[in-house]
């Protein structure tokens, strides 16, 4: 990989990465084959109480040379919140629909929402969430 190459001790290499899919067990990838691919897309229309209760999946990756080995140290961070919890913040949920929007067809097909009833479905509550007012945070 060519920016692994380039890497250096003072300038981590940092990206992050997200997905969408149903609720379940948080152990189940969303990435990876056929059988990540079949949990992740929706094939049907599906409700906005569905739609809130999707996980959203973030995940924050790192990549840091070491100084003494030259070795380089791989770190990801996982976060899994309802889609609902964008509720709270509605200029996340306008960034998420405009990443959405602006995605080839084929990235769709790989983030599972290339369906175009439910992308149509998920874009209407992300928009509708991006314009109303952000609701307070849930107590954990």
């Amino acid at each position: 990989n060519f920016a692994l190459t380039k890497l250096t001790t003072e300038k981590p290499l940092w990206r992050n990465n997200w997905g969408l899919g149903p609720q379940g067990p948080l152990d189940k990838p969303i990435y990876g084959g056929e059988t990540s691919l079949e949990y992740r897309t929706f094939s049907s229309i599906v409700s906005e109480a569905e739609i809130r209760e999707m996980q959203l999946k973030v995940e924050y990756e790192t990549f840091v040379r070491l100084p003494k080995t030259g070795y380089v140290l791989f770190s990801v961070r996982t976060f899994a919140d309802p889609l609902e919890s964008l509720e709270t913040c509605p200029q996340a949920a306008a960034c998420l629909a405009a990443s959405i929007r602006g995605m080839s067809a084929g990235v769709k097909i790989y983030k599972g929402i290339a369906n175009e009833a439910t992308e149509r479905a998920i874009l209407q509550y992300l928009d509708k969430t991006a314009k109303g007012p952000a609701r307070p945070v849930k107590p954990v």
